[in-house]
């Protein structure tokens, strides 16, 4: 039975790292067309090799890419928003100058799991983002490597840190507007996303909400 969605209204996501969201099937395309050896020649069976669902150590979790990234041969785009950068909150003067300044935190709760960047008897430094009520998104990272999808992260943030459907309106909404989309995309999204969480177009007003 499927699982029924932790959100079911329409999401954005900031930070997801394109070589780890790539389908199997295209990385088998390119390899093959390149003349490159995989580690399997089905979806299936690479998604085994290249997958991962448990914690593994950082220098195993990055090995992964090593399986694939000859065949795609892909560069990496830097941005301009923070990604990740839960160590900050534990300078709290350089935490309360990014929350001044309105900082976008891309946060990546099942990565920080499975990579081990967050210590699962310690609070998530999302928690402290939420109760702060600054300006942050919940995205996958590398879906790909993690068998996961958007909704995983908000599984999750719903069952295990006690986030609500306001809460999850909020943060996409301040994703929308940290996005990086033309002024009238942002608008027009912003507009899509209001209608569909039945918000006011007062809700318009001010960067975080």
């Amino acid at each position: 039975m499927a699982q029924t969605p932790a959100f079911d209204k329409p999401k954005v996501e900031l930070h997801v790292h394109l070589d780890g969201s790539i389908k199997p099937e295209t990385i088998l395309y390119y390899g093959r067309r390149r003349g490159i050896a995989l580690p399997a020649n089905t979806a299936e069976g690479l998604l085994n090799v290249i997958g991962m669902d448990k914690p593994l150590t950082l220098p195993d979790f990055l090995a992964k890419f090593d399986y694939y990234m000859p065949a795609i041969a892909v560069d990496i785009l830097k941005t301009e928003r923070l990604g990740h950068g839960y160590h900050t909150l534990e300078d709290q003067a350089l935490y309360n100058r990014l929350r001044q300044e309105n900082m976008h935190f891309e946060i990546c709760p099942w990565s920080s799991y499975l990579t081990g960047a967050w210590k699962p008897d310690t609070e998530h430094a999302v928690i402290r983002l939420k109760n702060d009520q600054a300006n942050y998104s919940l995205n996958t990272d590398d879906p790909l490597i993690f068998k996961s999808t958007l909704d995983t992260d908000y599984q999750m943030t719903k069952r295990d840190m006690g986030f609500t459907e306001e809460e999850f309106k909020r943060l996409n909404i301040n994703a929308a507007k940290s996005s990086f989309l033309p002024e009238d995309e942002k608008r027009e999204l912003l507009d899509l996303l209001y209608k569909a969480y039945g918000m006011p177009p007062s809700a318009s007003a001010g960067q975080n909400l």
